[in-house]
């Protein structure tokens, strides 16, 4: 079975996320991006000694709202959960400083392809972000953001939603 519109464009937001090196002219490299949400102990015991340790990306429950028959209009959120690394002050940055770099380069990699390879409006929004919080041992900090694309689909196949 094909994949839906939704499962479409999260996969795009997760590849579109996995390009965010500084060899791609970033400020920072990802070392992870993943669907689901792992342990916290999991990514970082494996993760190399960069700054950014990973992004996780969620779906949140759609919305639906009104379309023009025969066609629906959804709004499909996902919560992005960046993870980095609690640096000490002989760092020069602080994590908040770190983790607003990783944010603007993630906006930048998403304002890229608005329409996530044709598949939605190219509405795309922020709607929240989550104040930074540090893990339980101190060694990371985390911050989520809530981002949103609207798409539209048949009502007489749901399978594609």
């Amino acid at each position: 079975m094909a994949d839906s519109i939704r499962e479409l464009i999260t996969k795009d937001v997760v590849t579109t996320l996995g390009t965010i090196t500084t060899a791609n002219l970033y400020n920072n490299t990802l070392d992870k991006v993943s669907r689901f949400t792992m342990e916290v102990e999991e990514f970082i015991g494996t993760a190399t000694n960069s700054k950014v340790l990973a992004v996780l990306v969620n779906q949140e429950e759609e919305q639906q709202i009104e379309g023009s028959y025969p066609k629906v209009t959804r709004v499909l959120t996902l919560r992005l959960s960046i993870w980095v690394r609690h640096l000490p002050v002989s760092e020069g940055v602080s994590s908040g400083e770190l983790l607003n770099s990783v944010s603007q380069d993630i906006y930048k990699a998403l304002m890229v392809d608005r329409t996530r390879d044709g598949h939605t409006f190219g509405l795309v929004a922020l709607q929240s972000v989550e104040s930074p919080v540090l893990g339980e041992d101190g060694s990371y900090a985390l911050r989520e953001e809530l981002w949103s694309w609207t798409y539209e689909h048949s009502l007489a196949d749901e399978s594609v939603a």
